[in-house]
């Protein structure tokens, strides 16, 4: 017996993975995670079109070329209404004036601005709100990506770490087969134990060996979950006993983590901007715009040049615009509804899913 106590604790003492890899060590590699890479993207992206619909709000330049076909009435001067100086009996013209009137082409480029202002000014400026949430809302799911991972990466790390300490104490057990076999074919010869009851010890060194391989097996796959996960390429390593920070402790504690979770920061974000949607969801059917232009033209076939300012407003709506209106506001309602039902639920599974980790 006190020989086989010293075969186990030799079996213990076997030399170990070159080197120790501790859990917030491979935490700090996980920026590099896939799932949190793409959130990453996705913020960038948000941002880019944040910038964009900034950009867009306000004053526009507009401009643009045109060629006409005008037809003036003649006046009794024998000169076309609308000019100065233009008699019909213009050597060349007579081709286009007929009894009457008279036909001029006029070539003319424009340039200006132009400023939205009721609906179209509310388009755009839910646009810019809307872009501004997906920015706080994709900042929130890359939290969220990194705790998933975080979350994977603990699972993986004591999955790895508790088939390593199994594999140690299967490789110590069957470390004593020989020794035992010895022991027991000693005993059955000696008439002292029967040949089923030898057969029945000796098997359980066959199922050791067994779950030797589905525990390296097991070990492997982890190690290969960590090298994905971290972006590594780790070998066969020591993992440590792992330590995790001090659960919530009471219902105070569990609500103040729960409130700060970045899932319920997102639906905060997303219920304030269907709020805003709701607040600015009238007249958007009322599309309309200030315009002011410079024009420059070209007249022939008397080739006058001129120029003239343009200062408008311009209006376009549905003609049941009022009904048009009351869609939007029951749109932005209901999204504003199932956002905060989509929050209420969020905070339940959230408060679940703490209490359980």
């Amino acid at each position: 017996m006190q020989r086989l106590c010293l075969i186990w604790l030799g079996a213990l003492c076997l030399a170990r993975p070159v080197y120790a890899m501790s859990l917030p060590e491979l935490e700090a590699d996980l920026e590099q995670a896939l799932p949190v890479l793409i959130a990453e993207a996705e913020v960038q992206r948000s941002q880019a079109v944040r910038n964009q619909r900034a950009t867009e709000q306000g004053w526009k330049f507009l401009g643009g070329a045109g060629l006409s076909n005008d037809i003036l009435p003649n006046s009794e001067d024998g000169t076309t209404s609308g000019t100065s100086s233009v008699p019909t009996s213009v050597p060349g013209a007579s081709s286009v004036v007929s009894a009457g009137t008279s036909t001029f082409q006029r070539l003319t480029g424009r340039v200006g601005v132009r400023y939205p202002l009721w609906g179209s000014r509310l388009t755009e400026k839910l646009a810019l709100l809307a872009a501004e949430a997906q920015v706080d809302v994709s900042t929130a799911k890359k939290q969220i990506a990194k705790l998933d991972a975080q979350f994977a990466l603990r699972r993986r790390y004591i999955n790895y770490w508790g088939a390593q300490r199994k594999i140690e104490l299967t490789k110590a057990f069957l470390d004593l087969e020989a020794p035992v076999k010895a022991v027991v074919t000693e005993r059955k010869q000696a008439g002292l134990l029967l040949e089923s009851d030898r057969l029945e010890l000796l098997t359980a060194f066959s199922l050791a060996r067994r779950n030797l391989a589905k525990l390296e097996a097991i070990q492997e796959a982890s190690r290969m979950s960590l090298n994905v996960l971290t972006k590594q390429d780790l070998e066969s390593f020591a993992a440590e006993y792992p330590k995790f920070p001090i659960p919530c402790l009471n219902d105070q504690q569990l609500a103040r983590r729960i409130v700060d979770h970045p899932e319920m920061q997102l639906y905060r974000r997303i219920v304030s901007e269907k709020a805003d949607g709701l607040q600015f969801a009238g007249h958007r059917s009322i599309e309309s715009g200030l315009s002011i232009s410079q024009d420059i033209y070209r007249q022939f076939p008397n080739d006058e040049n001129g120029y003239n300012s343009y200062v408008g407003i311009d209006v376009r709506m549905p003609i049941d615009f009022l009904d048009t209106d009351r869609s939007y506001r029951d749109q932005a309602s209901a999204a504003l509804t199932m956002s905060r039902l989509g929050s209420t639920c969020a905070a339940g599974s959230c408060g679940r899913r703490r209490r359980n980790s």
